[in-house]
């Protein structure tokens, strides 16, 4: 439920209008202030999520939902990389 619910919000907001950063000839000019809230309030939520879901066989229920579990973590990575 929890990997579910962070695939939709991520995705909502990954489809938002962000202002992107400027490239200058050094490199990177100016981070938006907006960009640079959100990728730390996604990076605070994706530790505290990992900390929370790195333990399933004792948060999850039953005895199969830890297998479960990690099957869709795995599947989700692979799916990630392509």
């Amino acid at each position: 439920l929890a990997g579910a619910a962070l695939t939709v919000v991520l995705a909502l907001l990954g489809r938002q209008a962000w202002q992107l950063p400027q490239r200058g000839p050094g490199g990177v000019a100016d981070v938006t202030q907006s960009l640079v809230t959100f990728l730390l309030l996604c990076a605070a939520l994706c530790v505290w999520s990992a900390g929370r879901l790195v333990r399933p066989a004792e948060l999850l229920p039953s005895r199969g939902a830890a297998p479960l579990w990690w099957a869709l973590v795995a599947g989700s990575a692979l799916v990630s990389l392509r």
